[in-house]
């Protein structure tokens, strides 16, 4: 669900620091039980199956809070050691709600609660309502926010009037409790969501960057029951497409039109703007399409505009190079800036990069901007993304070399994703030959034989 960019990293730092403006609404949403802190996250789950779990919630008048684990997904992992070790949100579910754990095996619970997407953390009535679906990782932050608001309304509140009527989070409650309890209401529910979608801020600050995504969600939800909700999806995004277009948009309009294009299930609208705006030379559309560069890189790269990231970004190597730094410096003094999100980001980018750089000929160049994170960061992850994109590139030597590499460097478990990289590697290899070999074979036994007909 979620591409930790530079763009979506400043928008949930802005997100962070308003989180106390917000906080004391959202957290009236339920009322507070005495309770004493997990000292862990498998603590917080109970071990029960999902069916037993509902109706122990349902007994006990709580929520029942899924998490749909992957133990071989890194966003689950970091879930499980971040997210849920969170003192908020273990002071949260053990307010509010029972946990438990499903199992990725357990496939018949996954196809019973349409879950495609691992790790997703869902939060249902004790009468199966779900009230999130949150799809990916999801920050201590973020899946506080989510569980917060998605509980705004079970209190059985009425229209917003009066003083009430410019409160966001009024809008947001009458709009889950027709959105949870009558669908025949949805465009009900839709108005309700498009006034704090577009009023919200001005009467809350940090409100749009606080809840885009929830409401965005909740609007693409509707999509089944009226047809409003795809009109006002594709309305928001054409409007910001035009902002960025005519170079008004800030910079938090381009992660929100990334938003909105995922929502309305088009998500290469970003990499067909970057295109669209490749021959303008207006400094601040130049410096816009740096950023939705940066907002999609992987699918831009993927796309292989290779020379146009490397047009923008003309130095790879030492931005890798200085983020690196900047990363090692806060870990070492445990500062904010040194969390598995951003090291995430650091590798995915530089494995864009990497690959840019091996495609239009600047294979030293690539090599060394490789070196520099797997030297600071030398596991099986690491070299994994780099010997990938060698892979995709045909370069089936260099994979070797990185293997190779990586296999002298990196002990335990880490290994492992380094020779099934190595494996693929060579399997590909292996079918390309064959290939080529098949079509040189065809070219020879259909050679001119002389009289002009082959």
């Amino acid at each position: 669900l979620r591409n930790r960019l530079p763009a979506r990293q400043e928008t949930m730092n802005q997100t962070a620091t308003r989180w106390a403006l917000v906080a004391p609404i959202l957290l009236t949403a339920l009322p507070s039980q005495a309770h004493s802190a997990p000292t862990g996250p498998q603590d917080l789950f109970v071990a029960l199956s999902i069916e037993d779990a509902l109706a122990r919630a349902d007994n006990q008048d709580r929520l029942l809070l899924a998490f749909f684990d992957n133990a071989e997904s890194v966003d689950a992992k970091r879930m499980l050691a971040q997210t849920f070790t969170d003192q908020g949100v273990s002071n949260w579910i053990t307010d509010h709600a029972i946990a438990v754990k499903v199992s990725s095996e357990d496939r018949d619970t996954l196809n019973k609660y349409g879950v495609n997407l691992l790790p997703t953390t869902m939060l249902l009535t004790g009468e199966r309502k779900v009230l999130l679906k949150a799809e990916g990782f999801r920050s201590p932050v973020e899946l506080l926010v989510a569980v917060n608001t998605a509980t705004l309304g079970l209190d059985d509140p009425k229209r917003p009037e009066g003083v009430q009527s410019e409160n966001p989070m009024a809008w947001m409650a009458w709009g889950n409790h027709l959105f949870n309890n009558d669908p025949s209401r949805a465009d009900e529910a839709l108005e309700s969501y498009l006034w704090a979608l577009e009023n919200g801020e001005s009467h809350l600050p940090g409100f749009r960057a606080m809840h885009l995504e929830f409401l965005l969600e909740r609007i693409a939800y509707l999509k089944p029951f009226t047809d409003k909700a795809v009109q006002s999806l594709l309305r928001g995004q054409r409007d910001l497409k035009g902002k960025i277009v005519r170079g008004e948009a800030t910079d938090v309009e381009v992660h929100e039109f990334v938003r909105y294009s995922f929502w309305v299930r088009k998500e290469n609208a970003t990499v067909d703007l970057f295109v669209e705006l490749k021959d303008s030379e207006d400094p601040r559309i130049i410096d816009l399409r740096r950023q939705l560069m940066r907002a999609d890189l992987k699918r831009v790269t993927a796309w292989r505009h290779y020379e146009d990231v490397l047009m923008l970004v003309p130095e790879p190597m030492k931005e890798i190079q200085s983020r690196v730094e900047a990363y090692t410096k806060a870990f070492e003094e445990g500062a904010e800036g040194a969390d598995a999100d951003v090291r995430s980001q650091i590798v995915d980018d530089a494995s864009d990069y990497f690959e840019c750089l091996l495609a239009i000929g600047r294979g030293g160049d690539g090599m060394a901007l490789a070196s520099i994170v797997t030297s600071a960061f030398p596991t099986g992850r690491v070299y994994r993304s780099f010997i990938e994109r060698t892979t995709r590139l045909d370069l089936f030597n260099l994979a070797e070399r990185l293997g190779k590499e990586g296999l002298e460097k990196v002990k335990g478990k880490g290994r492992r994703l380094i020779e099934l990289e190595l494996q693929r590697a060579a399997e590909k290899a292996k079918g390309k030959k064959r290939f080529d070999d098949f079509f040189e074979n065809d070219e020879e036994a259909g050679e001119d034989d002389g009289d002009g007909e082959r």
